[in-house]
Parts: structure tokens; sequence; C-alpha cells
């Protein structure tokens, strides 16, 4: 993933393509269980944009980030070669988190 600095509080992580002999091998739920974690502990929510433009299909992607805690904030639109949905997720703290198990 490539990272860039916006300013003092937003930060962007990119990732562009998962290779597709590590699809659907937990790689990418342990990148999002990392992140997630980093997201917490230092109390930043996590907006994100799930795109079928490198072919997976947007409904499989929606429900993956779902799983995480991840809503939709629009509906999906379709893009030229493919369709994108803006999701969101509120930071959980300690106490949250436990409340929730």
């Amino acid at each position: 993933p490539k990272n860039m600095i916006i300013d003092n509080k937003d930060y962007v992580i990119r990732v562009e393509e998962i290779e597709c002999s590590i699809k659907n091998s937990g790689h990418g739920t342990k990148i999002m269980n990392d992140l997630i974690y980093l997201a917490d502990k230092h109390r930043m929510n996590i907006t994100l944009t799930a795109s079928s433009i490198l072919g997976s299909e947007i409904n499989r992607l929606i429900s993956f980030y779902k799983r995480f805690g991840f809503f939709q904030t629009q509906n999906i639109q379709f893009l030229g070669d493919g369709h994108d949905c803006v999701m969101f997720r509120f930071y959980k703290t300690e106490e949250e988190e436990h409340a929730y198990s």
C-alpha cells in the first residue's frame, strides 16, 4: 500500500490491487484488522471507497467491509469501468469494544 500524509489529521492509504494468488486467503482480513486496530487506538474514523474497477464484485466488497463495522454513506455509483461505493467506520474505544463483545 502507498501512504500519503495530507495534513496532521488525515492519512490516505491506497491499496490498488490485491494479487489474485492471495485473494480469499485471509490477507485482506489481516490488513483490515491491523488498520482498524491502529485507527481505534488513535481514535481515527475510516472512510474508504469500495471499487469494482479491478475486477472484484461490488456487493462482495461491501459485505466484506460491513463485517468490520463499515456502513455505506452513498448509493453504489457506476463510473465507466466499474462501480464505486463510499463507506465509513467510526472508531471504537476499548470500553465500546468490550460492551459489544
